[in-house]
């Protein structure tokens, strides 16, 4: 059974007359036999339906093949392709066969039936379903883009799933061209259509009554084409009467503009083609408003217009908040510019972050943006500024964009997402591989400015070259440092630096300062220097009473130091200077024939440079008397109640445990942890760096048990503090691997 509409809509633009024609609607049986249970399946590039040649005031719909429906039935989804449609030769009717398999769908008196063509545009029809009229659409010259014509169909069955429908066009259309046109040596681009009326993406539609409501619709079409004639669109069935639409050819010498006041009377029907002309005449050019892509952190600035954009996609962010995220537009790019946005696209206002070195994303009424969750992928805005609403960006050359809130949310790292053709800005964990970075826009400034990148420095000093740039101003840039340490020439757009060693022991930054006297501006660059290292591994070293006796301990220094023995007739050194970490032998010369315990002085460790030191006491056991106590086995546990959970840097010290013999005796243990703390209820590692040794001599060690949960870990038994390999003794080390390192409990037993 056909179906055909002969209704006409007369509608004028811009003083051309505008006829409409009807379309045929594509017809007849979806027969589903054997009906048990939904397919579930992704969308993909298909080719849809067409327009066929104009029949009187008529244009039939035609099935092309290669088609893709979202189905319904019984509120089971599914998809029909190619292998379950069958096109009549002329392309007028398709019939449909489908078994579903897997979860079945109960036996009923009535069955239910809801088709959508595409399948992109609702893979879950129903009553109410959610429509996509896609917002960048390709037409061809005889037809709209077939993935833009949204048909619909429903039917009843009673007794089996055996249906008899017709497709009825959920969309409207349009057929224009423009008249009186001089684009004199211009190429175009594509064309946009900007209405007063959102008239294209998300709708709902009911399918009792037919009709479409706004569901985060948008004003903007944009058509991918070069023609300038018979140019088809799809659009939702909306009244523009009385309403501005603006036509604008975007060509490679600008946009060029027609603004029409619609006349009374003016309505896109379902299933009717609206045909009218545009008179171009005396359209000028408009100058070009070029967003320039930003590649350097430094050029944003507090009071910045920014737009934030997909990097190899011609979408930006747009203005319509959706539940959990930020939907994208369309935009036009011209190499690293974005030119005349349209009123959907996102203009932001950079703000100051709560938290130092970011921003804040400022939307106007709606507050700033914000990630919001920590549990799923959310990007909303809030109308009070706070640390989730404080982004640090970091930029590459080639303009892509790290942007990572700085609050409590976890998901905080902004992202683009072509989600399936639904193209969104959303947030996710850092360790995402959905979607891509983005990119950012921001207007030319006409002021003067200067550009330069903040610089960092390793502890050991040195001297660069760091780059500037100048805008709109002449290079008459000079600079200085406002540290003592730190010295600069500036000038031909480079910063020649030279930063002194560090010596203090804790990180520091200054600054240098470029200033164009001529144009009244200046830029202040942050110079950040690394922590120098000067540690040994212990304060004392104890060597048997026998000669020959070996002890160990290292030196970790960032700058070059010299060893010096307390008496090199008595006390031996592997080495005598170093830089980095160096492992020191200590050997003793001499016996101590004496029942007592002997100093034989300090080791003194000199930093070269500044002649600051650090001593290692020596001492040498007391000769065996043959008297000596029995041996005892003692055993100490290390748990997470010995940190606290403060940080890693506050746990970074001597702790004390009290170790039990089998009979009961006991003695103190003292032992050393670096960067472990108590974190969610157990010790936690900072990954390479974590470790925990002892101080006190336990004889001899028998057993290290560290019960773990999560992370390598090592441990190494040695003769003196802090031992790096594998040997006999009473000291330990156990060290974290690459990884974050989760630990329960430490059990040491000893013999001494």
């Amino acid at each position: 059974m056909k179906k055909i509409f002969t209704k006409l809509m007369l509608l004028a633009v811009a003083a051309t007359a505008l006829a409409s024609c009807a379309i045929d609607d594509t017809n007849d049986v979806a027969t589903l036999p054997g009906v048990e249970v939904s397919i579930n399946a992704t969308t993909t590039d298909v080719s849809r339906s067409a327009f066929g040649e104009l029949n009187g005031t008529t244009y039939p719909t035609l099935w092309e093949g290669n088609e893709e429906w979202a189905i319904t039935v019984n509120e089971r989804y599914g998809k029909l392709n190619n292998s379950d449609i069958t096109f009549s030769e002329d392309g007028k009717t398709a019939n449909a066969k489908r078994t579903f398999d897997g979860d079945g769908i109960a036996a009923a008196d009535t069955y239910t039936l809801y088709l959508v063509s595409p399948y992109d545009a609702c893979s879950k029809p129903g009553a109410t379903s959610t429509l996509t009229i896609n917002a960048a659409q390709t037409p061809s010259t005889t037809s709209c883009d077939p993935k833009a014509q949204v048909l619909v169909a429903t039917a009843t069955a009673e007794g089996n799933p055996y249906f008899e429908t017709t497709f009825h066009h959920a969309t409207a259309y349009g057929k224009f061209s423009f008249v009186n046109l001089n684009l004199g040596d211009a190429t175009v681009n594509n064309i946009t259509i900007e209405s007063e009326v959102a008239f294209v993406n998300k709708f709902t539609y009911a399918f009792d009554g037919g009709t479409l409501t706004d569901a985060g619709a948008s004003k903007l079409l944009t058509l991918a084409t070069d023609a300038t004639e018979n140019l088809w669109f799809a659009c939702a069935p909306v009244d523009v009467s009385g309403k501005k639409l603006t036509f604008t050819i975007n060509t490679s010498n600008g946009p060029l503009s027609k603004v029409v006041t619609m006349p009374a009377n003016s309505v896109f029907k379902s299933g009717v083609v609206a045909q009218f002309g545009v008179d171009m005449k005396d359209a000028q050019f408009a100058e070009q408003v070029k967003w320039e892509l930003v590649t350097d952190a430094g050029a944003l600035a507090v009071g910045s217009q920014i737009i934030i954009a997909a990097p190899e996609a011609n979408y930006a962010l747009s203005t319509n908040q959706a539940s959990n995220n930020r939907t994208a537009t369309a935009i036009t790019k011209d190499g690293n510019y974005l030119a005349d946005p349209s009123s959907d696209v996102q203009i932001i206002t950079l703000e100051e972050g709560t938290v130092a070195g970011t921003f804040a994303f400022n939307v106007g009424t709606k507050g700033y943006l914000y990630a919001s969750s920590s549990s799923s992928n959310r990007l909303h805005s809030s109308t009070t500024k706070n640390d989730n609403c404080s982004w640090k960006i970091t930029i590459a050359d080639n303009g892509e964009a790290t942007v990572l809130a700085q609050g409590t949310s976890s998901r905080n790292f902004m992202r683009y997402n072509a989600n399936n053709g639904s193209p969104i800005f959303n947030c996710y964990a850092s360790n995402t591989t959905t979607g891509t970075l983005v990119a950012i826009y921001t207007l030319p400034s006409t002021d003067p400015a200067i550009s330069a990148s903040n610089i960092e420095v390793s502890a050991e000093g040195g001297d660069g070259v760091a780059t500037y740039s100048v805008k709109n101003m002449t290079d008459d840039v000079t600079g200085k440092s406002n540290t003592d340490w730190l010295t600069a020439v500036v000038g031909g757009g480079e910063i020649l630096w030279e930063a002194e060693p560090n010596y203090t022991g804790a990180a520091r930054s200054g600054e240098i300062v470029l200033t164009s006297a001529g144009a009244g501006v200046s830029k202040t660059i942050t110079v950040s220097q690394a922590a120098d290292v000067f540690e040994v591994s212990a304060t004392e070293i104890s060597l048997g009473a026998d000669t020959d006796a070996t002890a160990t301990f290292t030196v970790t220094s960032t700058h070059a130091f010299t060893l010096t023995s307390p008496d090199y007739d008595k006390v031996a050194l592997s080495v005598e200077s170093g830089k980095g970490e160096v492992e020191v032998t200590v050997t003793i010369l001499v016996p101590n024939s004496s029942n007592s315990e002997v100093s034989r002085g300090n080791i003194v460790v000199t930093r070269t440079a500044d002649n600051a030191t650090k001593n290692v006491a020596v001492k040498q056991k007391a000769a065996s008397t043959g008297d000596e106590p029995a041996a005892k086995t003692y055993t100490f546990t290390i748990t997470k109640d010995d940190f606290n959970s403060t940080s890693y840097a506050a746990n970074n010290n001597e702790k004390t445990s009290i170790a039990t013999a089998t009979d009961g005796s006991t003695m103190e243990v003292k032992w050393t942890s670096y960067q472990v703390m108590n974190q969610s209820s157990t010790m936690q590692w900072q990954k390479s760096k974590g470790y925990i040794y002892n101080s006190t001599d336990l004889g001899t060690i028998d057993n290290v048990v560290v019960d773990s949960s999560a992370g390598t870990f090592t441990t190494y038994k040695g003769s003196s503090a802090q031992p790096t390999t594998n040997g006999t003794g009473g000291y330990f080390q156990i060290k974290v691997g690459g990884a974050t390192g989760k630990v329960n409990t430490i059990t040491v037993t000893f013999t001494k």
